[in-house]
């Protein structure tokens, strides 16, 4: 079984939240998706430091 149909992936980019236990915890499909799934995880001054930064590169 491809990876691709082993974890459901029907788009690129997509991107997973694994926890230290192997499960997944969240799939996004694009980066507009992934990093609102972020702020569940990161601390929101955090996540937008990096966003501003990243748009300003």
């Amino acid at each position: 079984m491809e990876i691709t149909q082993k974890y459901g992936v029907m788009g690129i980019p997509t991107f997973f939240i694994i926890s230290p236990d192997g499960k997944v915890e969240n799939k996004s499909v694009g980066l507009r998706e992934f990093f609102e799934a972020l702020k569940n995880y990161i601390p929101a001054e955090k996540l937008e430091k990096y966003m501003k930064k990243r748009k300003e590169n």
